[in-house]
């Protein structure tokens, strides 16, 4: 079975806020996308839908809610799970969010464990279809040439290059809206667009110039004499051709965007494989910047060295607290229930253990099913206060407590249980198992059918997620 990570669709304004999230999730596996573009972001609802989509009401808080309001009108029968960053969170903006179909907020500045432990949760509500496509060869209506024979030509102008000292650069284009036009209007239309975008491309280009079709809507230009600097002008002039362009599909005008990945030729030794890469590497860049932009290679270092020393180990969690990851009480047993009474919770809960409590709500203990459930043969425990099989040797943590403290203590500590508590109630419980489970990506292995559902749809189940159940 073909692994799928869990699609998660960000929509900010702020490029650099989409970077920073975009990397976050994808150094835990999610698979990220992220556009900066309100009509971008409805046309990847209508394209690939998200099992999980993350807005910025920031600068456009209105705009942000009215996004929000048609997500679900656009993306049925299913339901995507929208978080809303907020700057903060009072009521009228929660109720009037909520009306708008959010389902949960992050505030800023963003708690990356408190983000990932909510994004498994959701992962748990959410019932979705894997999709698993297939990206065409190289479509024969364009007339370009093959990525081989345009790896041959990158070879020549490279030797080229390294004896005349002359500039070349190579621009990596990537069709934005290919998948939607195949979605919406069928492979046909998306036929019309390659070969649209190829002529845009012919036209832009000098006779020296080349530009291979590489399939499923990625084209390369190989530019000839340009500097790395004058083939970013020319990326920009594609793309403003690209936004002129008057092109239709039956009655419904379709918007032509495209993201460009560029790299000059350097007069050192390099491979078409090298280049290509660096392309490959600018033109990430532009996707994840919210795509229809053109991006150098290298241009975002300086991002890269700063995500290298937030995403440091340990450091990204710095900010991370037992609330946050906890998973919560759902039963307390008061400290006058009888054995009997605790015994009916733990058939209907199947939890590994239930908190105690005292006449004023604060913690009193934990209470073991194997204690209540398994007590020696022959003898009956119902009548029996709870009291009497209470454990009291149990670690307890404020909700305040840092993540990083909570790990340094099941390092060192045989005990696999944490109680969390405020002011001395308990909340909520934390395992090694559910810390770890933080940064395990979700994949389509973490699908179960739990109930009568259909050949094609499945629950995804998160795995360590609420250790204390077997459910």
């Amino acid at each position: 079975m073909t692994s799928q990570p869990l699609k998660v669709l960000i929509v900010a304004e702020e490029r650099r806020v989409l970077r920073h999230l975009s990397k976050s999730l994808s150094a835990f596996g999610y698979a990220v996308q992220g556009v900066a573009d309100w009509q971008m972001a409805l046309d990847a609802l209508d394209v690939r839908p998200p099992d999980v989509l993350i807005v910025d009401s920031q600068p456009n808080a209105q705009a942000a809610l009215e996004f929000c309001g048609s997500v679900d009108r656009r993306v049925r029968p299913g339901h995507v799970h929208t978080f809303l960053i907020v700057q903060r969170s009072g009521p009228r903006e929660l109720t009037e969010a909520l009306e708008a179909g959010v389902d949960d907020f992050l505030e800023k500045p963003i708690v990356y464990g408190e983000l990932l432990a909510r994004l498994r949760a959701a992962a748990r509500i959410l019932e979705f279809e894997r999709r698993v496509g297939q990206q065409a060869g190289v479509d024969p209506l364009t007339h370009l040439p093959s990525r081989a024979l345009f790896g041959s030509r990158l070879r020549r102008a490279l030797t080229a290059n390294r004896e005349s000292r002359e500039p070349a650069a190579c621009v990596l284009i990537d069709l934005d809206a290919l998948d939607r036009i195949n979605h919406l209007h069928g492979h046909p239309a998306g036929d019309r667009a390659l070969k649209a975008v190829a002529e845009v491309l012919g036209q832009v280009c000098d006779p020296a110039d080349l530009v291979a079709s590489f399939g499923g809507g990625r084209f390369c230009a190989l530019l000839d004499k340009s500097s790395e600097d004058e083939a970013v002008a020319w990326a920009q002039r594609v793309r403003q051709a690209l936004a002129e362009m008057d092109f239709s599909v039956g009655e419904s005008q379709v918007r032509l965007t495209a993201s460009f990945g560029v790299v000059g030729l350097r007069p050192v030794v390099q491979t078409p494989e090298e280049v290509l890469e660096h392309a490959a590497l600018a033109l990430g860049a532009a996707k994840s910047s919210g795509r229809d932009c053109a991006v150098r290679y290298g241009e975002f270092d300086g991002d890269a060295e700063a995500w290298a020393d937030f995403g440091a180990p340990g450091k990204l969690f710095d900010r991370t607290l037992a609330r946050h990851i906890m998973t919560p009480c759902t039963v307390v047993l008061p400290g006058d229930a009888t054995v009997g009474e605790a015994a009916e919770w733990f058939h209907r809960t199947r939890a590994e253990a239930l908190p105690v409590v005292d006449q004023y709500g604060k913690l009193a203990g934990l209470v073991f099913a194997s204690s209540v459930l398994e007590g020696p043969p022959g003898i009956d425990l119902a009548s029996l206060p709870i009291l009497d099989l209470v454990t009291t040797d149990v670690p307890v943590y404020d909700e305040t407590t840092g993540f990083t403290k909570m790990k340094d203590f099941f390092t060192h500590d045989s005990r696999s249980l944490i109680v969390v508590v405020d002011d001395d109630v308990p909340t909520g419980f934390v395992t090694p198992n559910s810390l770890a489970a933080l940064s395990s990506p979700l994949t389509a292995e973490s699908f179960a059918c739990t109930g009568p559902l259909t050949n094609d749809s499945q629950f995804l189940v998160v795995p360590d997620l609420c250790p204390l159940s077997d459910g």
